[in-house]
């Protein structure tokens, strides 16, 4: 084993690259290899198992976000990216 394959099983020398949340499509998604209905069938894949997270937390007890405030956090955040791109 190398060096850099020991720091890596170790979880040393790890660098964030960037992190997304749930509506960030996989990059396999954009492959141009890949016809578009292997694309939605990759979108749709993902977005069924992000429902079936969000079943799992809900029957755990967590309380979703109400519709109001989610959409005020949507708002908010799209005047941000905007004033960020100024």
């Amino acid at each position: 084993m190398s060096a850099t394959e020991e720091a890596f099983r170790a979880g040393r020398e790890l660098r964030i690259l960037e992190l997304n949340g749930v509506s960030a499509e996989s990059t396999n998604l954009y492959d141009p290899t890949y016809g578009p209905i292997r694309g939605w069938s990759i979108l749709m894949k993902q977005w069924r198992i992000a429902f079936e997270i969000g079943a799992l937390n809900r029957a755990a007890g967590a309380v979703p976000i109400p519709l109001r405030d989610l959409l005020e956090r949507l708002a908010q955040q799209r005047l941000n990216a905007r004033a960020a791109n100024r």
